[in-house]
């Protein structure tokens, strides 16, 4: 009884085993797979906008290609300049159906990536590869083509120059770094009585935001026209330290009074941990500081922004950009520095804004 139960057993796998084999046959690629369809996109241009980054740009959808079996495919939807044979095709995304969604922000990114320029329509094409196996070439749809225009993701600074700030010499003009798209920010000195206007680049030919351009806006109270002919501003406020906002695309200045930056070092890398002690940093501009001062071998410290341990703290974790090799972040509750160079004076420039640290 046993021996013929082996005998069947044997028997019933040797029967499955053809089985498979039997699929395995069938399961057998065509000689000539044609190319599956992508649909139309649904217009033939778009204009990306920043505001709009988070929203579905296009759904895309093709056809599924006829392997001469069923076939469990994967999807990817490619992008590359028009006329460049895909070779510098970029992936939009990966899936398992016969369509995705695209959002405006992912597109704009590609594009980018791509070397559009911003604010310049551009032409591009679409396809999407259907891969079945490692061992089998992907197959290519066939090719759908629009244009689009990408916005720009970074933005230079304007700049403020003028008596009202630190003269009328370029190289004495005050940055005003962007925030937002069209919207830019910074902290500065004003003198009243003092003039100055906003231009695009450090160059006198470069586009003026004065008070022409600012018309029809909204221009903060401390502001006046100055009626020049260069349509200046007249700083007519207390004279001080202000934030002031400049929005070009809404034309909207606005200012508040604020303290002088400060920023200053406290521990034994410089002169102990004495809040009275403190070592001060001269404020440049806006978020920029720097000062000279003795550095001790193996010695921690901190910045604080103001002389009180409850407040103000600037740490090691605050810098996201390149810190100084002479500085190593330390790994302890109040995340400090330290400086692990020889004892001697340094130069040290901190720039709040990029999250930076020189040493010299």
């Amino acid at each position: 009884m046993k021996n013929t139960f082996i005998l069947i057993l044997n028997m019933i796998v040797a029967l499955g085993m053809m089985a498979c084999e039997d699929d395995v046959i069938k399961a057998k690629l065509k000689d000539d797979v044609a190319a599956n369809t992508l649909q139309d996109p649904s217009k033939t241009s778009y204009v990306l906008t920043l505001d709009d980054a988070a929203k579905p740009l296009e759904e895309f959808s093709w056809t599924a290609p006829d392997f001469g079996f069923q076939a469990a495919t994967t999807y990817t939807l490619q992008v590359d300049k028009a006329g460049n044979n895909f070779a510098g095709a970029i992936d939009l995304g990966t899936t398992g159906t016969l369509n995705t969604t695209v959002l405006v922000g992912a597109m704009n990114s590609k594009l980018l990536d791509l070397g559009f320029d911003p604010d310049e329509e551009a032409s591009v094409e679409f396809r999407v590869k259907s891969t079945i196996n490692a061992n089998v070439a992907p197959l290519f749809s066939t090719v759908k083509s629009t244009k689009m225009t990408p916005y720009a993701t970074t933005f230079p600074p304007i700049y403020m120059i003028g008596d009202a700030l630190l003269g009328w010499d370029l190289p004495l003009a005050v940055e005003t770094r962007s925030v937002a798209p069209s919207k830019y920010e910074t902290i500065a000195e004003f003198h009243k009585g003092g003039k100055f206007r906003f231009f695009a680049t450090l160059s006198w030919d470069a586009k003026p935001y004065n008070w022409p351009f600012f018309a029809g806006g909204s221009v903060d109270a401390n502001l006046i026209e100055a009626g020049d002919g260069d349509g200046n501003f007249i700083f007519n406020g207390t004279s001080g330290f202000f934030r002031i906002v400049a929005d070009t695309k809404l034309k909207v200045i606005t200012m508040e009074a604020v303290e002088k930056p400060a920023l200053m070092m406290i521990g034994d890398a410089v002169q102990g941990w004495d809040l009275a002690k403190a070592v001060q940093l001269t404020w440049l501009r806006d978020g920029v500081f720097t000062t000279s001062t003795t550095f001790n071998n193996n010695g921690i410290f901190r910045f604080f922004t103001k002389a009180d341990w409850g407040a103000g703290t600037v740490n090691s974790a605050s810098f996201t950009g390149a810190v100084d090799p002479l500085l190593q972040a330390v790994n302890d509750g109040d995340k400090n520095f330290k400086f692990v160079g020889t004892t001697a004076s340094h130069k040290i420039t901190v720039d709040l804004n990029n999250g930076t640290i020189v040493m010299e």
